[in-house]
């Protein structure tokens, strides 16, 4: 995400081309599957909400895993 600067339109692209392989590799995308916009880098969306995407509501990465 940080090479994209947080937008929500390239994060959008990327499910778009992405969910059509795991749906044919046999994941329900409406279950098996969740989309969260994180940084490695940085941390973002790791542990800790980041601000550099107001966008997401969703939970990170750690709460999703707990």
């Amino acid at each position: 995400m940080d090479d994209c600067n947080w937008k929500i339109e390239r994060w959008t692209e990327i499910k778009e081309k992405v969910e059509p392989y795991l749906a044919e590799c046999g994941y329900d995308i409406n279950c098996d599957v969740f989309w969260i916009p994180i940084s490695g880098i940085m941390g973002d969306n790791i542990k800790v909400k980041s601000a550099k995407c107001a966008w997401y509501t969703g939970p990170t990465l750690l709460e999703l895993l707990d």
